[in-house]
């Protein structure tokens, strides 16, 4: 497996239920392969030393007023 480097970018109304739930200072991220999905295997979330990128998993919070 060698994995494939995903971007998701939350706006709107989304963007709003995640800071909702940032109130309390924890964000809890769920990763699941749907029932429904072509591949109902597994799911693998690679790191810097394992998989195709040399990336860790990393969130980045931008604020309004900061460019891409």
């Amino acid at each position: 497996s060698f994995g494939y480097l995903t971007r998701l970018d939350i706006q709107g109304i989304s963007l709003k239920k995640v800071l909702n739930r940032l109130k309390d200072r924890t964000l809890r991220l769920r990763f699941e392969v749907s029932n429904q999905a072509g591949s109902t295997g597994g799911f693998s979330l690679y790191g810097e030393k394992m998989g195709r990128f040399p990336v860790d998993p990393t969130l980045i919070f931008q604020t309004a007023g900061e460019s891409k």
